[in-house]
């Protein structure tokens, strides 16, 4: 008769037989953990700014409203209100809370239902993402998939998953979706109170909405804090001050601003082929701050313009090629036909923006430099002449006062020099993509505008500008890495040349001028207006940002103030005013960078027969050095051997004096004013560099008498002349000016105004 302890050791090593057959046959029949649907779920697209502020969402495939944050963006209340609630052992149980089960069962069994069901978040979060009928094998097989991904996944990742998953009412799934949809606010901003209601919702998400219900969650709300005063959670000042905060019965919008400059994001990842990234979530680089002072700047500026007139504008950081700002559409919510219409992004006549890329190509080539003396003269091309927005003619002028007043017969001349080939070759290297024909087929438009481009493409082309020269992409997604180093398209010393010659604050508005000058901030610019007065443009670069705007009717119909200069280069520079810092910094001088002597008149280093020398900067071994061919000497005197194309206008150029503090900036010297239809022409006088009284004489006649810079008006009649102006302490300049009868050749309708 076998022994006690045989039968007992027989009877264990059946037991264990028995129960590894159990669990072999556990394992085959029960399904395996579905990570793939605990991890991943159909999710809204949220497109923050580079703050992780939300800007734009979308819904998800399933057509509900899921916007997941980290467990950090949750707010300080719900995940300790969530627990304390709904699974007080949440942090020390495996996924199944022992006691709770035990206890569940007792209560039921006394009462003959189902009346606790002892979940636990993991439990829980097994049945958010695997939906099964709900049985007691179901709730067995919950709680073993529990205790498994609790061995997967952390506590907070748990907790994490959970609260973006749980269902808060009508198509919200996730704490950040019902935060923004009842509270019109981020998780992570939700006061107790809030957090506690919604907490309270996710116990009965259809009849517990706010928006709905505002009673019954308030009294869910209420009851909740309660709770947590009793389990020690919150104490009961904080509880008190929390049911004094009223439950709204509404239903906010998800965010949607920025809308067009998240569009321009989503196209680019989908051209790109990149998927959403984890949790539906991008950062971009827009700054939410940044972009609300442009809107508002540009609904500003087409406040007194008609509906049809709207405007946009982009911004562009210099160092990381991020675009802070994109404004598509100033008119956007305002219920016009054109209103979805992206302006940053459509083709447009971009006027004289693209002037000075044919300057800087000149002076990479060394074919001009800034001191370089232009023919400002009547020139005909395809049958007419282009001429300028002020109809005149200025005669000789050096490349820096060519580029900087945008003049448009010398930009003609210097695009010629270079070759239709290589600006056209230039400009499809800097990313203009809808120059698609050949050099011929757009000859002299190439530089006054008669292509089209998009206000993004030229925010583009400046920023290159703006970091010397180094061709790149801009950046759309906020991301630690740096920009990788593109093809050099201009040297860092063209680049300085070209955006110094736009630094001429002699075209700034006097407010601008004199507020710029306070805040010391360095900005270069350049405006644009296309044909018949249907585009406006402004391209404004400072140290830190390149700013593009553009106001418009998207129809192509024309307004007889969309002026560049005039509407335009204001709303820029109020903008820029706004972001910059005060004493911004200026654009770094290259060592290639040296000043020089040259003739006053040629512009060219000066020879022996030069009677007066300035200074002006060049690029070294790069700028022409040949001397100054246009003083020589005849029978022993000192004249001047014009050029052809300057012969008819020698009689209206004098040897510029030398330097001196006083300057006359109205008239501009050697241009030619037009009478048209009356015998003279009424011109503003006004000088710059000094702020006492001083005297006005044109031919030797006193004119009048004007405070400082203060301007005065005189009729002129046609002819040649000599104004002068006259200050304290012998201070003195004076300038040639012309008075022609009639108006230069009209325009044809290929031709484009400045």
């Amino acid at each position: 008769m076998p022994s006690k302890w045989a039968v007992r050791s027989c009877t264990l090593a059946l037991v264990a037989v028995l129960g590894v057959g159990l669990g072999v046959v556990l394992v085959r029949t029960i399904p395996p953990l579905p990570r793939g649907r605990i991890l991943s779920w159909p999710v809204s697209t949220m497109v923050t700014d580079r703050h992780g502020v939300p800007l734009t969402s979308s819904l998800a495939t399933n057509d509900e409203w899921c916007l997941p944050v980290s467990l950090d963006q949750m707010g300080r209340w719900t995940g300790k209100i969530l627990i304390a609630v709904e699974d007080r052992r949440f942090w020390r149980h495996g996924g199944m809370d022992v006691p709770a089960v035990l206890r569940a069962a007792w209560q039921n069994a006394r009462a003959g239902k189902t009346v606790s069901g002892a979940s636990t978040l993991t439990s829980q979060l097994m049945r958010l993402s695997v939906e099964r009928p709900r049985t007691l094998p179901n709730k067995a097989l919950e709680f073993w998939q529990a205790l498994q991904l609790e061995r997967l996944l952390t506590k907070e990742q748990i907790l994490e998953l959970y609260l973006n998953r749980a269902p808060f009412g009508g198509n919200l799934r996730g704490i950040e979706a019902a935060a923004q949809a009842y509270f019109a606010k981020s998780a992570r901003d939700l006061s107790c109170a809030e957090s506690a209601l919604l907490v309270g919702l996710v116990r009965n998400p259809s009849g517990l909405r706010p928006d709905r219900y505002p009673i019954r969650a308030r009294v869910l709300r209420d009851q909740t804090l309660e709770l947590l005063v009793r389990r020690g959670v919150i104490s009961r000042e904080i509880a008190d001050a929390a049911r004094r905060e009223p439950v709204v019965g509404v239903r906010h919008n998800m965010p949607a601003q920025a809308r067009m400059a998240c569009a321009q994001l989503l196209a680019r990842r989908s051209a790109e082929g990149v998927v959403s990234l984890k949790q539906g979530a991008i950062r971009s680089t827009l700054d939410a701050s940044l972009q609300g002072i442009i809107e508002q700047a540009l609904r500003d500026a087409v406040s007194p313009f008609p509906l049809r007139v709207t405007a946009a504008a982009v911004l562009i950081e210099n160092r990381s090629g991020a675009v802070r700002a994109y404004v598509g559409n100033a008119r956007h919510g305002f219920g016009t036909q054109t209103e979805w219409v992206d302006c940053a992004n459509a083709p447009r006549s971009p006027g004289s923006t693209l002037k000075p890329f044919v300057y800087a190509l000149a002076f990479e080539t060394g074919k001009i430099a800034p001191s370089t003396l232009l023919a400002d003269t009547p020139l005909r091309f395809r049958g007419s002449a282009p001429r300028h927005f002020d109809l005149s003619f200025r005669g000789p002028v050096s490349a820096r006062t060519s580029l900087a007043h945008s003049l448009n017969v010398p930009a003609v001349r210097v695009l010629r020099s270079v070759s239709y080939e290589a600006a056209l070759d230039l400009y499809r290297r800097l990313g203009f993509s809808f120059f698609t024909e050949d050099a011929p087929h757009y000859a002299d438009a190439l530089v006054l505008g008669g292509c089209e481009t998009t206000l993004l493409e030229l925010a583009r082309a400046y920023w290159i500008l703006a970091r010397g020269g180094e061709e790149g992409d801009l950046s759309w997604e906020e991301t630690p890495a740096a920009p990788s180093p593109g093809k050099r398209l201009f040297s860092p010393d063209v680049c300085y040349l070209t955006l110094d010659i736009l630094k001429d604050t002699r075209r700034l508005v006097p407010l601008y001028q004199q507020l710029f000058e306070e805040k010391k901030i360095e900005i270069a610019f350049k405006t644009g207006t296309s044909y018949a007065l249907r585009d406006a443009w402004t391209v404004a670069c400072t140290p830190q940002y390149t700013l593009a705007v553009w106001l418009g009717d998207p129809r192509g119909a024309a307004h007889p103030d969309l002026i560049g200069l005039r509407s335009a280069a204001p709303t820029a520079l109020q903008i820029l005013r706004k972001i910059v810092p005060p004493a911004g910094g200026h654009f770094e001088r290259p060592a290639g960078i040296f000043r020089r002597k040259v003739c006053a008149l040629s512009g060219k280093p000066p020879s022996s027969c030069c009677p007066t020398v300035r200074e002006e900067e060049a690029i070294r071994d790069v700028s022409d050095a040949e001397v100054c061919d246009l003083h020589v000497l005849e029978n022993g005197n000192v004249v001047v051997r014009w050029p052809s194309e300057l012969a008819e206008y020698r009689a209206d150029v004098d040897i510029p004096p030398a330097d001196s503090s006083l300057r006359i900036v109205s008239p501009v010297a050697g241009r030619v004013y037009y009478t048209q239809n009356a015998r003279t022409v009424r011109l503003e006088l006004r000088c710059e560099g000094v702020r006492e009284e001083v005297y006005w004489f044109l031919n030797q006649r006193f004119l009048g008498k004007s405070a400082g810079t203060e301007a005065i008006y005189v009729d002129v009649p046609a002819g040649n002349h000599i104004l002068s102006v006259s200050g304290a302490n012998g201070l003195m300049d004076r300038i040639r000016l012309r008075v022609g009868e009639g108006e230069p050749l009209g325009l044809s309708e290929e031709e484009i105004l400045h």
